[in-house]
């Protein structure tokens, strides 16, 4: 956790306006709400949409921030072992997948970073019949 986040945690935990044992309860009090008041979330489904209804975007999901967080490390150079570790994969093709969302043209530019500064190549032909290089 950066610590910045864990600043807003600690000030929410100090200021929230019902305390209680867990960091996030729910404090809404609509109809269907009221009988859960001060009581931790067991169910998320919506919780996302309103958050970004409140903050007046575009609406999007957790994993949309697990996508994001994994972008932003590897773009900055952070190497697959640190991603993986903060997204907490077991397996490097887990985060290698989700790297590969970084799309084409970041692709691209990586290739001409590294190949584009060569020299002309060697050409061999192969001939059809052996398949064996002719110099």
């Amino acid at each position: 956790m950066v610590l910045r986040l864990k600043k807003v945690l600690l000030a929410w935990w100090e200021h929230r306006p019902i305390k209680s044992d867990h960091v996030f309860v729910n404090i809404e009090e609509y109809a269907f709400c009221k009988d859960y008041l001060g009581e931790p979330f067991t169910n998320r489904q919506h919780f996302m949409e309103r958050l970004c209804e409140k903050a007046e975007v575009k609406t999007f999901g957790f994993h949309a921030i697990r996508h994001l967080t994994a972008s932003l490390l590897y773009r900055e150079g952070q190497p697959v072992a640190v991603v993986q570790a903060v997204l907490r994969h077991k397996s490097p093709q887990t985060t290698t997948r989700y790297l590969q969302s970084l799309g084409l043209k970041q692709t691209q530019e990586a290739m001409e970073a590294v190949m584009g500064q060569r020299g002309p190549g060697k050409i061999s032909r192969i001939s059809a019949r052996t398949g064996k290089e002719n110099m």
